[in-house]
């Protein structure tokens, strides 16, 4: 080989040398330099996009060479696919942090709150207006859910127990439904097998016991009251006496019920109007509180029939009507 052979040899094996450590620093730079500054953001992975869909994605995102990503993921996959849903990348992610994450499956994790008392259009309100689930309730959606939830129950009303449920964005309202339904069932039926069965005898089946229940969580919002409410209206209904509970008669009013309970409101036809029927309305009123499921399960004894609120959030309670119109004049009808 001549010494200018040599020479062109050894510029091209320097030159190629510069060019593999230039690209080694450039794929360490890759690896380790982090892609969000402060607040952490969002990446959203969609169901079926494929490695090369979000390798491209994630490369768009931050302006960086699709091939890196494309080569990092077959570094760091070791087989694992890429997980559809919603991620959080915290501030100072490196690439290598990202793809760990997105490998891992763990998305964000969103709360919707059931709240108690609401009834069934409070709650359908609250779901619509959720942007981050995806609402199917259709008609055919809601009977499938009945069906599954309550066959043979002439509604949904109150089959869906109050408490915070995390989901994924995009997941559907009906499953979220579903869960709820599933939750009530269990903690209704748990709950009447440690019913107390003297005190409970007038109650046939846990769908009465869940009427009488949406109706005390809609009487009071103090959990150390709703057993001796309950033992009101168990008082009323071995005697043959009616509920008489206003919370009735405003879910019977629905959209209708302005705010101002009347007299003539107390006389309204409706199926819920307890100061007409004869014992339990045909559906709840509301979803009640597990505190209400056991006050209805184990009812406070006394002799009390009446009760009226004292305008401090609890309630006064008599055994006879006089004391009880005195306690009304008292607490109402003076504003006492």
């Amino acid at each position: 080989m001549t010494t200018r052979a040599r020479w062109w040899l050894m510029g091209a094996l320097l030159c190629l040398s510069m060019l593999a450590a230039a690209g080694i620093f450039a794929w360490r730079t890759f690896l380790h330099q982090p892609l969000t500054a402060s607040a952490s953001d969002m990446v959203q992975v969609v169901a079926g996009s494929s490695a090369q869909q979000v390798t491209r994605q994630l490369a768009r995102r931050w302006g960086q060479p699709e091939l890196a990503w494309k080569v990092l993921y077959r570094l760091q996959s070791a087989g694992r696919p890429i997980q559809a849903g919603e991620y959080a990348i915290p501030a100072g992610a490196t690439p290598v942090d990202v793809l760990e994450l997105l490998l891992s499956g763990k998305v964000v994790q969103h709360a919707f709150r059931i709240q108690e008392g609401w009834n069934l259009r409070q709650l359908m309100a609250a779901l619509e207006q959720d942007s981050r689930l995806k609402m199917d309730l259709e008609p055919a959606i809601l009977q499938q859910l009945q069906t599954q939830l309550a066959p043979g129950k002439p509604s949904l009303e109150g089959l869906f127990f109050p408490d915070t449920y995390r989901f994924q964005r995009g997941s559907t309202a009906s499953a979220l439904l579903l869960r709820a339904g599933k939750m009530m069932r269990e903690q209704l039926q748990a709950q009447w097998r440690q019913r107390d069965p003297k005190q409970t005898a007038v109650l046939e089946t846990p769908y009465q016991a869940l009427i009488l229940a949406s109706i005390i969580e809609k009487e009071t919002g103090l959990a150390e009251e709703m057993p001796r409410i309950a033992g009101v209206f168990f008082n009323r209904l071995r005697k043959g006496m009616r509920l008489q509970t206003d919370p009735t008669v405003i879910y019977g009013l629905g959209e209708d019920f302005d705010g101002n309970l009347r007299r003539k409101d107390l006389k309204a036809p409706t199926p819920w109007n307890t100061y007409v029927i004869q014992g339990l309305p045909p559906t709840p009123i509301a979803m009640p509180s597990l505190n209400a499921l056991r006050a209805v399960m184990h009812p406070e004894q006394h002799e009390y029939l009446y009760f009226v609120a004292d305008g401090s959030g609890g309630h006064v309670f008599s055994k006879q009507y006089a004391a009880h119109r005195q306690a009304v004049r008292k607490y109402q009808i003076k504003g006492h």
